[in-house]
């Protein structure tokens, strides 16, 4: 059974292992070039406990990637952060910042299409956790779940995440 919430006016569905969004924009793409966007990929395998300093290069990498296929600035800002906010997540709430545990990011590149992957293997990922911190960013209201879900969903044009026992991925789309 899939359920909705709101978000500024998007929608959100919901269930027992799903959440996500899909913006208008997304869907009204002609057509995504899924050849391309294998051909164009990046894999990184990230230990739990690196560094956002550490981390650096393959955002810079990322970025010079992004604005070379013309994806304007702040595009490339709002991608990178909540890239950077769901690997943090993965870092943090799945791999309980483990030195040795890897979450894997993978990345998808067309003309006017960007999609992460983000894996990780550990604590079971918390989907009506994050469903109550897009209830609770409606009414702007903090708690200890956090803001990066509300955030993701704002600045992505594509938000998924699944969880199977403990294995979880998130997967964002920007388009341009």
């Amino acid at each position: 059974m899939t359920n909705k919430v709101a978000i500024e006016g998007k929608s959100v569905e919901f269930n027992r292992s799903t959440i996500s969004y899909i913006s208008e924009k997304f869907k009204s793409l002609d057509k995504i070039d899924w050849i391309n966007l294998v051909d164009n990929k990046n894999k990184y395998e990230i230990d739990a406990c690196t560094n956002a300093d550490d981390l650096s290069y393959i955002f810079d990498e990322i970025e010079e990637k992004l604005e070379n296929i013309g994806f304007k600035e702040n595009n490339r800002f709002n991608f990178l952060m909540s890239l950077s906010e769901a690997l943090d997540n993965a870092k943090r709430h799945t791999l309980s910042y483990i030195s040795g545990k890897k979450t894997n990011l993978r990345l998808f590149y067309s003309s006017n299409l960007v999609l992460a992957g983000i894996e990780a293997h550990g604590r079971p990922y918390d989907i009506k956790k994050s469903v109550e911190s897009v209830v609770n960013s409606a009414k702007e209201v903090l708690s200890e779940n956090g803001r990066g879900n509300p955030f993701m969903i704002n600045n992505c044009d594509f938000y998924f995440v699944s969880k199977n026992g403990k294995d979880s991925e998130v997967i964002l789309g920007k388009a341009e």
